[in-house]
């Protein structure tokens, strides 16, 4: 500002006078001062002392990170005051607890996704790992992502690696780190044109290329590139990050990278503000009304599966994948008691229940079964048709136990990957945890 412009010029002149009055000779100055004027000459040496005088006088110098800062750091703010509320029932010590470390999982990612990202040199990050969940994470799946610009085109590079399902997507993302409105375009292992040796190129562009087999749209502004890697392994996926074997680079090559400037920084500092935002108080809560049709409302039922992207064309938001089906339903059990699931898994290329806590996290898969894909179930016959026992305690090893982690409630989270054929939701049947052992006493369904 012109205040610190002039107060600046003035304790220059004072303070050079007073120097050259005092010290006549280098060896008499004090050896930090010595070293600073040795590592930033005399001039930044008094601009070091002119600013420092400055701030105490006049307060600390704006700058567009120092304000973008403090705007993240009120956003964090806003996350308990506007996001942990009874408003979203979330009224219970260890849920309020949860909702912390919820917003912590949520920081995080944005660190990791925005924080060093840049469109001219694309890198997939991990967008979901065991110690960062949400918005529906899956222990099967590993998710890469990416921030890439319409002004640019870019080479996905890659070669599956035992992948049930594999599939590469972009969606709009005018601001980085909002919430995404549906993907653009998307290209899954049955579309892709492999080399004998399973390797693969995609280009990701405006225009799609002469002769290229391999494109994925790209529209003007900023947009994120996913990539899904589905494995129905022994053990969850998630565990295992170097399964998948995918690059992005850019095309024809990568630019010369700038050291962050005061704008970059803020830039940056303001995609981490806008995913905790957008993923945590701006998103209204939940309403049946406007749910997808899949996710049941009725406690301990699930709803009968569907498309992401519906028949009648509009898309239920967020990074889901359009030849994905879900199906969904919360449970809330006694501690004496237990639910049977039972039903018929569709042909498709892949398939898998999920626990999920109240903020769409996965419960803990390092170290309970908390979820099921196929090969993970025993007692599968082979139409498809299947029994799992959701329960706060083991029920007994002929049983496909789903470990609760001694939680009351939470959801249950069905995917269908590439379903062909009539898809039909699960039965559920609520019993008492020691009558499976002997005959089963059901309550219905929807009873507190």
């Amino acid at each position: 500002s012109e205040a610190r412009l002039v107060m600046g010029k003035k304790l220059l002149v004072v303070l050079v006078l007073a120097v050259a009055a005092v010290l006549t000779r280098e060896q008499w100055l004090p050896l930090r001062v010595k070293i600073a004027v040795s590592l930033l000459g005399w001039q930044g040496f008094f601009n070091v002392v002119k600013e420092n005088i400055a701030t105490r006088t006049l307060g600390m110098k704006s700058t567009e990170s120092r304000v973008a800062w403090h705007e993240l750091l009120g956003t964090l703010s806003d996350f308990d005051a506007k996001y942990v509320t009874p408003e979203r029932g979330i009224v219970a010590e260890n849920d309020i607890a949860e909702a912390h470390l919820y917003g912590l999982h949520l920081l995080t990612t944005a660190v990791e996704l925005f924080g060093h990202t840049d469109h001219r040199h694309p890198e997939f990050r991990f967008a979901l790992s065991p110690w960062r969940k949400w918005w529906g994470d899956n222990p099967d799946v590993l998710y890469l992502h990416s921030l890439v610009h319409g002004n640019f085109s870019y080479v996905v590079r890659g070669k599956l690696n035992g992948e049930a399902y594999f599939s590469v997507s972009t969606y709009a993302t005018p601001i980085p780190g909002q919430f995404a409105n549906g993907s653009n375009s998307n290209l899954n292992s049955y579309e892709i044109h492999f080399n004998d040796d399973k390797t693969f190129e995609i280009i990701v562009s405006t225009v799609r290329p002469e002769g290229c087999n391999n494109w994925l749209l790209l529209k003007d502004g900023y947009q994120t590139v996913i990539v899904r890697a589905y494995y129905e392994d022994s053990i969850p996926a998630a565990l295992n990050q170097s399964r998948v074997n995918t690059t992005i680079s850019l095309l024809p090559s990568a630019v010369s990278m700038d050291p962050p400037t005061d704008h970059t920084a803020a830039e940056r500092l303001r995609w981490i503000e806008k995913f905790v935002r957008d993923h945590s108080f701006d998103r209204p809560p939940f309403d049946p009304a406007s749910s997808p049709a899949w996710f049941s409302f009725t406690l301990n039922v699930i709803g009968a599966p569907s498309m992401h992207q519906r028949e009648h064309g509009t898309k239920t938001g967020g990074l889901g994948a359009d030849d994905i089906a879900y199906s969904a339903g919360p449970w809330q059990l006694e501690p004496d008691e237990a639910l049977i699931i039972e039903g018929k898994f569709p042909a498709c290329s892949f398939a898998n229940i999920v626990l999920w806590n109240r903020f769409l996290q996965s419960l803990d898969y390092s170290r309970r079964n908390i979820s099921f894909n196929r090969n993970q179930l025993r007692g599968i016959r082979e139409d498809g048709t299947y029994k799992i026992v959701l329960a706060h305690q083991n029920p007994g090893p002929q049983y496909n136990w789903l470990d609760t982690e001694g939680r009351r409630g939470g959801t249950m989270f069905f995917r269908f990957v590439l379903p062909t054929g009539p898809m039909t939701a699960p039965t559920t049947t609520v019993v008492k945890l020691a009558s499976l052992q002997t005959e089963a006493t059901p309550r219905a369904p929807g009873d507190l």
